[in-house]
């Protein structure tokens, strides 16, 4: 089959990156709500999709079948008009339905207009919420429908879209609907025989049906080729980089060999067969051809950072300097202090420096003169390495710990600081093999499966809400014995009108904790809205042993390594994926003491209790991976979904597995028949990646 032939961004009608202000109703101050969304032109509208749907219930007659606060509709009969009162800030328009034998008051503020829209003696739908009121049904500001005009709606999904204050979903979507009208026909990048294989919506079909379903099928095809999308442009582009960069030669000689191999016989633990299996991948690449790039995953606690440091010892006995960055300031320092440690206990000739932005002027000039003149050897930091004021002398190796947390850019600059250097990203984020191999494509994988034999395994346990202080007895007994706790909460402020949870919150929570405990025990406070130098102070802190309990929210996941904590307490884990409570777990049991995770759930639902079962069953990432997987299909995994170059703005990694491969498979089919895309079907393409890498993978 052909395809139609046409640039993906010529229309009939109007061009798709015409600004916003080019549809009719969107003025100067509507333009401005929108651009607050990041929607500045016709391309981000009609891609700015629901973040969920809504259905209109079928109406109610009898109050009794009513829930408390909550959307519903009620059909009923005014039998008297509606009245107006005005006050001195607004005018109030009042009526009373009759549902039966019960009543239900009406109010509308600043609606004058309703009362010639409602005639007494006549039969109406309203949908708004229903509450109870000084004993008496109230509904505020309800939608007023004749019974045929509602009972049409409940056929129907309706986009829920992320606001801002003054636009509403009904603006959005008749923007949205406007849009389609103006741009006219959108041609397809896809070829015929390729929408038919994987069973596609055409792009039209599917961009239009996102916020416009006729029904629940609807919605998932139009999400199906969407999310096919995201896959096959991410493996156009990575492939497209693959094969147009050609592999540099290996240019670093590595004839010594006798200080890594001293370090690795003379540890205080035998490594994993996991770790010697990626030390010996890093040798085969090291010493290889040509450069290489190797992503190396290991479980929470896998001894990652034992591997990173041999391989820097590696390129420091042969002359040359390595780096490893580290995404907080807080791990920099952790890492920065392990290889001060094991560089003085194996009594090897190299020098540590550290390079962090937090640190004084002169000791990041001192820090920067030892690593340009080449007597720094291992050189640990974070995001200020790649600056521009930081030269370096023979750079051979760059690690980047935990590297979702920084995107492509960062990481070529900080490479780029060396010319061609072997390049090495560690991740504890347990994305099964086939997956890595498709999102990290041109990287060499190795795998880190199981913990060091030392480390004693997490004793797990999964409780109710009714078993919170008894939890905090135990917590208190760890501490009398000379250890620390950390208690992991989901939310940040007290209240939300958007959330009707019970979810904790870090700051009210820690007010609720202190009473038992004694006042001698010292509890901090951490979430993501703390400036980053308070952040790194409260983490510091607890590192030094100052604060006994830290009650934090899941910022904590990444950049805290305390042997010494051994209780971790994760209030409504019902609300996380299992593979973000295995990262958090992580945070404990890495130290010579046993540890304990306690999962707070404060769920009724079965389910929920069962889920979490399967986490305190099991401590092995990859396994709890794969259960989320088929339980939940969430991109939960720190985030791994919204992250560096993973910024897909609907499809998710596991959820989606399947439809990945697929999209994987088409692009290197392409690319196998076309490596140029220079075919009408290549240039359609390769027009389209343009616009993608400008609108979403602008880090690639």
């Amino acid at each position: 089959m052909g395809c139609d032939l046409r640039s993906p961004l010529l229309f009939d009608y109007m061009d798709i990156n015409s600004n916003i202000t080019s549809i009719k109703g969107v003025g100067a101050k509507s333009a401005e709500l929108f651009n607050k969304l990041g929607v500045e032109t016709i391309y981000d509208l009609i891609h700015y999709y629901p973040r969920a749907y809504c259905t209109y219930p079928q109406p109610e007659s009898s109050i009794s079948n009513i829930c408390g606060d909550e959307y519903c509709a009620i059909e009923g009969i005014c039998h008297k008009s509606l009245i107006t009162k005005k006050t001195a800030r607004m005018d109030i328009t009042l009526g009373t339905v009759n549902l039966g034998d019960d009543q239900v008051d009406l109010v509308w503020f600043r609606q004058p207009y309703i009362k010639s829209k409602v005639s007494p003696g006549k039969r109406y739908i309203f949908y708004g919420m229903v509450r109870m009121e000084k004993g008496r049904y109230k509904m505020e500001q309800p939608a007023v429908y004749l019974p045929e005009e509602y009972r049409s709606l409940t056929t129907g999904l309706y986009p829920v879209y992320s606001l801002t204050k003054g636009l509403t979903n009904s603006k959005i979507g008749k923007m949205v609907d406007s849009s389609f009208g103006m741009i006219g026909t959108i041609s397809d990048h896809l070829c015929d025989d390729i929408r038919k294989k994987a069973g596609l919506y055409h792009l039209r079909e599917a961009l239009y049906h996102i916020h416009f379903p006729d029904n629940e099928v609807d919605r998932k095809k139009a999400r199906e080729r969407l999310a096919f999308d995201e896959f096959f442009d991410l493996s156009m582009i990575l492939n497209l980089e693959i094969g147009r960069s050609e592999k540099e030669p290996n240019t670093f000689k590595l004839p010594e060999n006798k200080y890594s191999q001293k370090v690795a016989s003379s540890l205080p633990f035998e490594l994993t067969e996991g770790q010697k299996s990626t030390l010996s991948d890093i040798e085969s690449d090291i010493t290889g051809d040509v450069i290489t790039q190797r992503l190396v995953q290991g479980d929470v606690g896998s001894g990652k950072t034992v591997i990173a440091f041999l391989a820097m010892t590696r390129f420091a006995e042969n002359g040359y300097q390595s780096v490893i960055m580290a995404p907080t300031e807080v791990l920099a320092w952790q890492h920065y202090e392990t290889f001060l440690r094991m560089i003085k206990e194996q009594d090897l000739p190299f020098k540590a420096v550290l390079l962090t932005g937090s640190m004084k002027a002169a000791e990041k000039r001192t820090a920067r003169e030892l690593i340009a003149s080449g007597e720094a050897n291992f050189v640990i930091g974070t995001h200020a390495l790649f600056q521009d004021s930081v030269t370096y002398h023979d750079l051979g190796l760059v690690i980047t710990d935990e590297q979702h947390r920084f995107g492509v850019k960062q990481r070529k600059a900080l490479t780029g600081k060396g010319g061609d250097v072997f390049s090495i990203v560690m991740s504890a984020t347990p994305i099964p093999r086939t997956l890595a191999m498709i999102l990290y494509a041109g990287m060499n994988i190795s795998v880190i499966p199981s913990l060091p034999a030392e480390r004693l395994p997490v004793k797990n346990a999964v409780v109710g809400k009714d078993k919170r202080e008894a939890s905090y007895r135990f917590i208190a007994k760890e501490i009398a014995a000379g250890h620390q706790a950390m208690i992991i909460c989901p939310m940040i402020e007290a209240s939300m009108e958007s959330d009707k949870t019970d979810r904790e919150n870090v700051e009210e929570y820690a007010k609720t904790i202190r009473p038992y405990f004694d006042p001698s025990v010292s509890i901090g406070i951490l979430h993501g809205r703390l400036e980053p130098n308070k952040k790194d102070k409260v983490l510091s802190d607890f590192a030094a042993g100052k604060i006994h309990i830290i009650i934090s929210t899941t910022v904590i996941e990444v950049g805290v390594n305390v042997p010494n904590a051994t209780v971790m307490m994760i209030e409504n884990a019902n609300c996380f994926g299992l593979s973000q409570l295995h990262q958090l777990r992580g945070r404990v049991g890495r130290g010579a003491f046993q540890s304990y995770c306690i999962l707070v759930c404060t769920s009724d639902d079965k389910d929920s209790m069962a889920r979490l079962n399967i986490l305190a069953s099991s401590n092995d990432g990859f396994f709890i991976a794969n259960e989320d997987l088929k339980l939940r299909g969430a991109g939960d995994m720190l985030g791994v979904r919204q992250s560096g170059d993973m910024s897909f703005k609907i499809a998710d990694i596991y959820a989606d597995s399947e439809l990945l491969v697929a999209a994987r498979d088409a692009a290197l089919d392409l690319l196998a028949k076309d490596p140029e895309l220079t075919s009408d079907e290549g240039s359609l393409i390769a027009s389209h990646l343009h616009e993608v890498r400008k609108h979403q993978f602008t880090n690639l």
